[in-house]
């Protein structure tokens, strides 16, 4: 497994990613394969060779790349060529679509917004972070759209921060 990080890993970073590892290692646990784990920066992503000496080495038998952040399509590319099994979870491509596993940040936004308004709110706020990151990216589509479909104003609610408490705290004020 690849896992995407910034530069440096934040504490909240994990909240999200643990729970997946942790399936995908209970899964494996009963089977012959094992989980290793690697670490790439969000800013070797653009890099034309990203995990090219990893896979050339063939030291892996499949490759699980856990991205908030859009893979290079040379890396797609690569990997189709080298016939080596992927799946590119919570990152979509256009290369060969079939190998995403992606949520629906958007769908479940669009239902928190529609239940706060349910229960009465009217000023929805929205703090998120790395506007960059294609999950954020979904969900902010997700709060405009139900904001939009419910006659409520976004844009003025919506404030971009990192994933630590501090900044979440600094945001509500």
């Amino acid at each position: 497994m690849c896992i995407v990080q910034e530069h440096p890993i934040i504490s909240s970073t994990w909240l999200h990613e643990l729970p997946a590892i942790q399936g995908i290692y209970d899964y494996l646990s009963n089977t012959r394969y094992n989980l290793s784990v690697a670490i790439k920066w969000k800013e070797d992503i653009d890099n034309q060779n990203f995990l090219y000496d990893e896979l050339k080495s063939r030291k892996f038998d499949g490759i699980i790349i856990f991205s908030a952040w859009k893979i290079n399509v040379r890396t797609i590319i690569d990997l189709i060529d080298m016939k080596y099994p992927y799946i590119l979870l919570s990152s979509e491509n256009s290369v060969q679509p079939t190998n995403d596993i992606l949520f629906d940040n958007a769908g479940v936004v669009r239902e928190l917004v529609s239940r706060l308004h349910g229960l009465g709110h009217t000023k929805i706020a929205m703090i998120t972070g790395d506007r960059e990151q294609e999950h954020m990216k979904d969900r902010i589509k997700g709060y405009q759209l139900e904001m939009e479909d419910l006659d409520l104003k976004p844009y003025a609610y919506i404030q971009y921060g990192k994933f630590g408490f501090d900044s979440g705290y600094r945001n509500m004020q």
